[in-house]
């Protein structure tokens, strides 16, 4: 495809003008499959909108099928008469329209950018387009070119479009551009020929008279502007020729049809004739070279003084005619027209003429040429310029040249398949390079590989034109040409049913060795259906593979031709009509093959939509370059070995095939990486009969391996990727298994342990193994969990034998999930078990295969109270179901199976429809235990408020796995001795002290209230729930207050606290004392921090502390809520009782206070003689004490003085020494 890209100065978009294909040339309804699969938004009938005000305000909707709208405020005049072809008055030029001036009614409400018009005219005669007017209803941007007439002429020849729906072909109206895309700025409403609607379309253009037709097209920036259209309707006219289609934009071509076959653009051109104008003329475009030195032909088209019907001079000795040639933009010649020779001219001397420039050039000089002229009447006049390029071949040396003549953009195979097997070759691309010429062909190679989709350079019958096939072929050459079109691509394809015979004196017949073709067969019966040709190909030659062909993949369409032999050898067979489509000659001297197939359409794509080539297409390529014993290095192929994850401790054996057409003397090895492919160990490959093999030694669990085969020749080395495996060992204590052709269908594999509602943590740490298992892999294993959801059941393994032997040696834990693997391994028959199957030991009595079929969803019934579902019970929104949903989750049908249970099963999942069951588990008496989910797991949610169950803790994976490692049902057996006793008490608060750290199981089993957080309410949990001899005559509290007194604390409260969770500061050196009546009770220090737990107090006492301290944190539980704790404040001032008194010789003094003060407490003899203060502070509310050592006094009685504020108290104490 040619591709233009036109940045538009505005800003505004970027388009890429696309010249439609010419591989893409047959009517829609015989393409076997259009590609609608674009992201376009196309204007689609939906309805349009008429005004009723004025310009362009307000308007209603009126329904109909169409997107025009009535001019609001118009008083057409109609005129009848249409396809105007008007050449009088004053006006130099003739206007081409399908309508009058005045004839405007409806405008076109298309609103994408990109949108595009194209309007296809038929001048009577050769001429050249100097003006384009439209007219238009509101203002915007557009651009505007001059084109020919695309391929949609093989639908329309005349342009008309009357009876071809929007988005109906890929046919397109726009063929060659002939201007320069030009970007106009629409000023708004105008319904005349005026100036106002005067279009630049990228400058004037010749229409010659083959083709004869043109198009004028137009791309829309936007919602606007507006064009204007007639009404067929009002005019009697049953013909249209406005194409609509775009936008340009997209990658592929767009699809074409009528805007709407009621309208026609208000459009029209201004063309002159060359009767008694300037002298017309058309140059040709010559292909680029190789050769530096070469006498070309350039050919002109030469028109003048003639009217359409061919009548006048024509060109004459009045006539001054200038060949002009430039080198790189430097003139280089002008030739007159007396060194040009007639080629085909009429009795008026009008037509082709040529002249023979010799030149020398070097690579990358470019040569151009265009005509200048004077005719008889004095009108000068000079046209566009054409060029060619001096190329030099960028692999000269190669013996492979690759043309791609017409192909696709996509058709890259032949290039890969050349790279793959390392043989060096040269590309020609005859689209990009105009063509090819003789110094292309015959450079020098042996070998010649021509692909495409309607070629036209290699000739069919003999007297077509030859660019130097002839001679490469009468040199030697092998030539190869692989094309469903050739025929086509000369007009010689006569379809549908039309044979074409071909004889001596044909390329076809002398070069390929063929008697005819049936090209692009039909359904004479039901022509509409597009080809019947095959799509499956058959082999008729040893080592050449058969060939599937999936041209809607690979988006192109089957026109496979029908091969009628003449003296040459089949060697391709279609599967469905037995007849031939490949062939080959082998003369001696030469050796030839033809394909009228699209071999490269062999491909594939993967789950993400990627295309690639399947390895038949490049055996394919391989076979036949091997046979045309191109020279390049060995080829490589077949290389096997290990794939995937490998749990073996042997050495690995990698084999290949490799051969040497040439009978080179050639080496092979194998080479190998455990680093990414930073670097590669090579080991030499021994073999015989083509087939070489090697080991890669034994490597360490954990290791990825890449491998490769090199081969190497006088002629150089080919290196072919051979694959990659990964050492598997063991290293978790669960096994995850999938075993099925994804890898956690769709997502990551670890989103089966994911909870993806709250945390957003993987929750279990597994080892993961893709495909069937071994005695030797479970042997490693306790837990197996397996999960068999599948889209294709292509890859599922039957290993069930081997996992049914490994739970039957007793203490193993099995998890299987998937909503066919029942029907994949019993034929999805209903009914019975087999007694003594692994599904009947795993308590699954009965099977009922896809039991809501047609229901993207099925509503479940979870267990109350279960051990597997009763959280997830617990968990459903209020108003909610629990769904599988695998369409929403995991985007794949809802392939449910019910299971009735044997007697000693548990059901823990129901379809609520049928009443089957979905879900079971069992506890075998060995005791393994096994758990079978006839769905998938990750398609668990909840509707309509959503939830999703599939990756929570509540969803069966994860619960499975928790009843797998732990021993749920001794919740609070910390210790796992079989019992719940103080010493699992002792065990959490060693735990929350950070004395010790509970991991695993005995970490679930301390978490009692299930609050992911251990603390004193697990301990009360397990206390209430393991204690029920502990008095409990009181109510359960809900606050408390503590008491300080003498440094001992104390607590009340309105009921039972059964645990006590304090941390204090303090000095360092202080010691800490806790009660000795409690259930249990521990503290651990840190420096000045020490934190404390008492469980079960029997009295109101805590601890008390060898000096002051501070509370940091405190926490108080009953058995059903935390309770709130704050400080005694005293009602009231208070000196209390000294302790001891009489002491000897320090006593404790205890003091209260209600309110903030200023406390002073001081020592005083008998005489009232202060000794010594003790306190001189401003504190808060609350009980203190302070210690006085005595030891520098003497027995006797002292005074213990208190004031604070209004308050004073006094007290005696005695000091006995």
């Amino acid at each position: 495809m040619k591709k233009i890209s036109i940045l538009l100065l505005s800003g505004l978009i970027t388009i890429s003008f696309i010249q439609a294909s010419d591989g893409e040339k047959k009517q829609s309804s015989q393409q076997s499959q259009i590609n609608t699969d674009k992201n376009v938004d196309w204007l689609m009938p939906v309805g349009f909108k008429k005004l009723n005000g004025s310009i362009p305000e307000s308007f209603k909707n009126i329904q109909s099928d169409l997107d025009y709208h009535e001019i609001p405020n118009r008083s057409p005049v109609f005129n009848v008469e249409r396809n105007i072809r008007d050449c009088e008055g004053s006006w130099p030029y003739c206007q081409l329209s399908y309508m009058n001036e005045s004839d405007s009614y409806y405008y076109l409400s298309s609103g994408a950018e990109g949108d595009t018009f194209a309007v296809v005219f038929q001048p009577e005669c050769p001429c050249v387009v100097q003006e384009v007017y439209v007219q238009w209803f509101t203002a915007g941007e557009v651009i505007a070119f001059g084109a020919d007439y695309g391929n949609a002429s093989e639908i329309s020849p005349n342009g008309d479009c009357y009876d071809i729906p929007n988005g109906s072909t890929n046919l397109s109206p726009i063929g060659e551009l002939r201007t320069n895309p030009t970007l106009n700025t629409i000023d708004g409403y105008n319904a005349d020929w005026s100036t106002a609607g005067l279009l630049d379309i990228g400058g004037t253009f010749h229409v010659s008279s083959n083709p004869s037709q043109f198009v004028i097209a137009l791309v829309k920036g936007g919602d606007t502007p507006q064009p204007l259209s007639n009404n067929n309707d009002i005019t009697g006219r049953e013909e249209t020729y406005t194409w609509f289609g775009g936008p340009w934009n997209d990658e592929d071509d767009g699809t074409w049809g009528n805007y709407s076959p009621v309208i026609d653009l208000m459009m029209m051109v201004a063309v002159q004739y060359p009767q008694n104008g300037f002298l017309w003329a058309n140059s040709y475009s010559l292909s680029n070279t190789y050769a530096t030195t070469d006498t070309r032909t350039i050919e002109v088209d030469l028109w003048d003084d003639a009217d359409c019907n061919g009548n006048g001079i024509g060109i004459g000795d009045g006539d001054v005619i200038i060949l002009h040639i430039e080198v790189n933009g430097v003139e280089y010649a002008n030739l007159d027209f007396d060194l040009a020779y007639a080629i085909d001219i009429d009795e008026y001397n009008n037509g082709l003429y040529g002249w023979d420039v010799a030149y020398i050039a070097e690579a990358g000089d470019v040569i151009s040429y265009w005509v200048s002229a004077i005719d008889d009447n004095g009108l000068m006049s000079e046209y566009s310029s054409r060029s060619f390029e001096i190329i030099a071949p960028v692999n000269p040396d190669a013996d492979l040249l690759i043309i791609d003549d017409s192909g696709n953009s996509y058709q890259i195979g032949y290039n890969l398949a050349a790279e793959q097997y390392g043989i060096p070759y040269e590309i020609w691309n005859v689209n990009s390079n105009n063509g090819i010429d003789w110094s292309v062909i015959n450079q020098g190679w042996s070998n010649i590989l021509v692909y495409g989709w309607g070629n036209s350079t290699l000739p069919v019958i003999g007297n077509e034109e030859d660019a130097g096939y002839s001679d490469f072929i009468t040199n030697g050459g092998n030539l190869m040409l692989v094309d469903q079109d050739w025929f086509f691509g000369h007009n010689l394809d006569g379809y549908p049913n039309s044979i074409l015979t071909v004889g001596p004196g044909d390329p076809a017949y002398d070069w390929f060795g063929i008697h005819g073709v049936l090209d692009n067969p039909y359904d004479a019966d039901n022509y509409d259906e597009g080809c019947i040709g095959d799509t499956s190909f058959i082999s008729l030659l040893y080592g050449l593979p058969d060939l599937n062909l999936y041209h809607s993949i690979y988006g192109s369409a089957n026109w496979a031709g029908f091969i009628e032999t003449g003296f040459a050898e089949p060697v391709y067979q279609g599967q469905s009509t037995g007849e031939f489509g490949g062939v080959r000659v082998d003369n001696g001297t030469n050796k030839t093959a033809l394909f009228t197939l699209m071999a490269d359409a062999a491909v594939d794509s993967t789950d993400d939509g990627d295309i690639f080539y399947v390895p038949e297409f490049f055996q394919f390529v391989n076979f036949f370059l091997d046979w045309f014993e191109v020279d390049g290095p060995p080829l490589i192929s077949n290389i096997s070995g290990p794939s995937g994850s490998i749990f073996s401790s042997e050495p690995q054996e990698i084999t290949a095939e490799v051969s040497e057409s040439n009978g080179d003397v050639f080496t092979v090895n194998l080479e190998y990486s455990t680093n990414d492919g930073e670097t590669w160990t090579s080991i030499s490959m021994s073999g015989e009969s083509g087939i070489f093999s090697a080991f890669i030694p034994y490597l360490p669990g954990g290791t990825n391996v890449d491998y490769r085969v090199s081969a190497t020749d006088e002629d150089g080395t080919t290196t072919t990727d051979g694959g990659s495996y990964f050492v598997y060992a063991p290293s978790n204590d669960i096994l995850w298994v999938f075993n099925n052709e994804m890898n956690g269908v769709g997502f990551p594999d670890a989103y089966y342990f994911y909870e993806g509602n709250e945390t957003g943590e993987f929750l279990y740490s597994t080892d993961i193994w893709h495909g069937g298992v071994s005695q030797e892999l479970l042997s490693y294993y306790d837990i197996v969990m397996e999960i068999t959801t599948t889209a294709t059941w292509a890859d599922l393994i039957d290993h069930y034998d081997v996992i049914h032997d490994w739970l039957n040696t007793g203490g193993k834990r099995y998890f299987l999930a998937g909503d066919e693997v029942l029907g994949i391994m019993t034929g999805w028959n209903d009914g019975l078990t087999v007694d003594g199957s692994l599904f009947n030991a795993m308590g699954i009595a009965e099977i009922y295969h896809d039991i809501n079929e047609g229901s993207t969803t099925s509503v479940l019934n979870a267990i109350e109270g279960d051990i597997l579902s009763g959280d997830m019970y617990e968990a459903v929104p209020d108003g909610s179901s629990i769904m599988y949903d695998p369409d929403y989750e995991i985007g794949f049908d809802n392939l449910l199976d019910g299971i009735l249970p044997t007697d000693d099963a548990t059901v823990f999942l129901t379809d609520q429809i049928s009443e089957f069951a979905v879900g079971i588990y069992k506890e075998w008496d060995n005791p393994s235990r096994s758990v079978f989910c006839a769905f998938d797991p990750l398609s668990l949610n909840s509707a309509p408020e959503y939830y999703w169950f599939g990756a929570s803790y509540v969803g069966p994976t994860i619960m499975s796995a928790g009843w797998f490692t732990c021993p749920f049902v001794l919740s609070g057996d910390v210790t796992d001795d079989g019992n719940v006793d103080v010493l699992d008490v002792v065990a959490i608060i060693g735990h929350i002290l950070g004395n010790s750290q509970l991991t695993g199981c005995a970490l679930l089993a301390a978490d009692l209230n299930q609050d992911e957080i251990i603390d004193v309410m697990d301990i009360v949990e397990l206390i209430w729930r393991f204690f029920p001899l502990i008095p409990r005559d009181n109510e359960i509290a809900n606050i408390a207050s503590l008491n300080v007194i003498n440094n001992q604390v104390t607590f009340q409260s309105d009921g039972i606290v059964d645990a006590f969770q304090i941390t204090i500061s303090h000095e360092p050196e202080s010691t800490i004392e806790l009660t000795e009546k409690s259930l249990a009770a521990d503290y651990v220090t840190d420096g000045s921090l020490t934190t404390m737990i008492i469980v079960a107090p029997e009295t109101n006492e805590l601890f008390s502390a060898s000096g002051d301290f501070e509370f940091v944190d405190i926490l108080a539980a009953s058995s059903e809520n935390y309770v709130d704790v704050s400080m005694a404040i005293p009602e009231s001032f208070a000196l209390k009782s000294a302790y001891p008194n009489p002491f000897n010789p320090i006593t404790t003094i205890a003091y209260d206070v209600p309110v903030p003060s200023d406390v002073k407490v001081i020592i005083y003899d008998l005489l009232g003689r202060q000794l010594t203060e003790l306190v001189n502070n401003y504190v808060e509310g609350g009980s203190y004490i302070v210690n006085w050592d005595a030891s520098e006094f003497s027995s006797g009685v002292y005074l213990v003085r208190m004031t604070a504020d209004d308050f004073i108290s006094t007290q005696k104490v005695m000091l006995v020494k």
